[in-house]
């Protein structure tokens, strides 16, 4: 008996020490004998939000001390499935309620593979929040507030507790341009500015200014209105309640932000002003090739736009050139991690690096692309076109995850809340137009 329990203990032992340095017996058929004792690996999950169930190879995971000795409780995000063989998987993290994520992944000896980045969407139909034939509205700066025009109403949203108030503008035309203030209490619609803090008034800017007015701008700060006057720019300020000539100047088109930027052409020449909103002199100025150019900021980068050559100028203001760089056939950006800007130039996605100027194909697409937004994440960008709203990682191990969110007849103009829980869009659902939310 003593000799059985030294043998006993001279087999155990060994094994034990193998199993506590990570290595295991893979007796899997046929037997390889040079396998048969492998260096195991790992893999580390984590999700958004957290709980998915984990399945290798279709297997739902246990710990090792549950799947011998304790009760039927199962694996959940995040988890490490650890003492795992070498080898490739087919990995899939589910949750309900939500899309499942599924992908091939390696694990190698002695290593960990991770997949700690991994956002799971809601399996949701999207639903609507307010009826609009058109598809022109504006969501606030901080996101947390939605103005839609429809058959003369001017309509608010309150996009934290749903909340609206319509205010009714007579004779003003559908396709009018809605702008909120930088301090998202004020809108612009046409030529009618409605105060959230003065509901009661209306102003028409046209009565307000004697004039027809074009070209309205709002500055950085909300306190003033920009406007040109028979070919003049002029600024108007809340609380004096004055107008005064803001450049000595016209500009073929211009932007306020910490200065006044400034696009003109004369004599064949186009030059890109940057003027002080103080003394409303020359601070610096860029020559431009000749073409028609427009200035606006999207998603919070400042751009000038080559309607001639195709080309996006990101501006800086304080860069000592204006320009810090070029982007050739942009039609829409956003911006990205570590300063990269996300671009389409309708069928292609790209990501796009300022400092080098390398650009990063992301996909390529059948359809128009109409809108892109990049998720917190940095692990995700969601796009839209015509007809469906998608979500693409950007994990390209085995291949990158792609979700179709939501489909339609019609959608435009998609964008987050200022959590980025929810997506806003118009569309078309059925005979329903209007602006709906779809839970993320």
């Amino acid at each position: 008996m003593f000799l059985f329990f030294v043998l006993l203990f001279c087999t155990i032992t060994p094994l034990a020490i193998l199993y506590t340095a990570g290595y295991q017996l893979n007796l899997s058929w046929p037997l390889r004998f040079n396998k048969a004792l492998q260096k195991t690996g790992m893999f580390v999950f984590d999700t958004e939000p957290s709980g998915a169930s984990v399945y290798l190879d279709g297997k739902e995971q246990q710990s090792f001390l549950n799947k011998y000795f304790g009760d039927k409780t199962y694996e959940i995000t995040p988890a490490k499935i650890m003492r795992v063989l070498p080898g490739d998987y087919d990995v899939k993290l589910e949750l309900d309620g939500y899309w499942p994520w599924e992908k091939k992944l390696t694990v190698n000896p002695g290593q960990s593979t991770h997949a700690e980045d991994v956002v799971l969407f809601k399996k949701i139909l999207p639903a609507q929040i307010i009826q609009a034939k058109e598809k022109n509205y504006a969501v606030t700066e901080n996101k947390k507030q939605l103005a839609v025009l429809e058959n003369n109403i001017l309509s608010v949203v309150n996009l934290v507790d749903g909340t609206r108030t319509d205010k009714k503008i007579d004779g003003i035309s559908l396709n009018q341009k809605i702008q909120w203030s930088p301090d998202n209490r004020k809108i612009l619609a046409g030529n009618y500015l409605f105060d959230l803090d003065n509901q009661s008034e209306l102003m028409n800017l046209a009565s307000l200014f004697k004039a027809n007015v074009k070209n309205i701008k709002w500055d950085s700060t909300g306190k003033n209105l920009y406007y040109e006057k028979n070919q003049k720019l002029y600024r108007y300020n809340f609380e004096t309640q004055k107008s005064i000539l803001a450049n000595k100047f016209s500009c073929d088109d211009y932007l306020v932000e910490n200065n006044l930027l400034c696009v003109k052409t004369t004599a064949n020449r186009t030059t890109l002003f940057k003027i002080s909103l103080v003394d409303q002199e020359i601070a610096q100025e860029l020559e431009l090739p000749g073409s028609l150019y427009t200035l606006k900021k999207e998603n919070g980068i400042l751009l000038l736009m080559d309607q001639k050559h195709s080309l996006v100028y990101l501006i800086d203001e304080n860069s000592g050139s204006l320009v810090k760089a070029e982007i050739n056939q942009a039609k829409l950006v956003y911006p990205a991690k570590n300063g990269e800007v996300l671009y389409t130039n309708n069928y292609e996605i790209s990501l796009f690096n300022p400092q080098t100027e390398e650009n990063f194909l992301l996909s390529r697409i059948s359809e128009p692309v109409i809108g892109i937004a990049w998720h917190s994440s940095d692990n995700y960008f969601i796009y839209a076109t015509a007809k469906n709203i998608n979500v693409l990682e950007l994990d390209n191990r085995d291949r990158r995850n792609l979700l179709e969110l939501a489909g339609a007849e019609d959608i435009s103009n998609p964008v987050f809340d200022s959590e980025e829980n929810l997506l806003y869009f118009w569309a078309k659902i059925g005979n329903e137009a209007g602006i709906y939310k779809l839970a993320l």
